[in-house]
């Protein structure tokens, strides 16, 4: 309904509709890969012949990927509950405090990430 009203480029224009585009890939993507490890899994003889060969790596690759997935899921959830928590005026006091602030707060975010991955890469270089 929205859609028809304000016209397909200004309502994917909201910041928050590739948010829920996304999200809903991301589950249908899980929900084919979990399928797709559930179909691998049914054919792995767990009790195999010690002479043959038995593929665990595939169906371990693929949880593990579903897993990634579901994790990145979960913080659009996040994101998502930021929208929801705006209806408290409260919140929304934070929020849009936070979004006034979020060129500085970048820049800061910015320096600590390359202060932090420079640590790491010294101390993975020196142990």
């Amino acid at each position: 309904r929205r859609l028809c009203r304000q016209g397909c480029a200004r309502w994917a224009a909201d910041v928050w509709v590739p948010i829920d585009m996304l999200g809903c890939c991301l589950l249908l993507t899980m929900f084919g890969i979990r399928w797709y490890t559930a179909s691998v899994v049914a054919d792995v003889n767990f009790v195999p012949i010690p002479s043959e060969y038995s593929d665990f790596y595939t169906p371990a690759y693929w949880t593990q990927q579903a897993q990634n997935l579901l994790a990145i899921a979960a913080l659009f959830v996040y994101v998502k509950l930021i929208k929801y928590m705006q209806l408290s005026p409260r919140v929304s006091a934070i929020t849009s405090s936070l979004m006034r602030a979020r060129r500085e707060m970048m820049g800061h975010l910015l320096a600590l990430a390359i202060i932090l991955i420079g640590y790491s890469l010294a101390m993975h270089t020196a142990f």
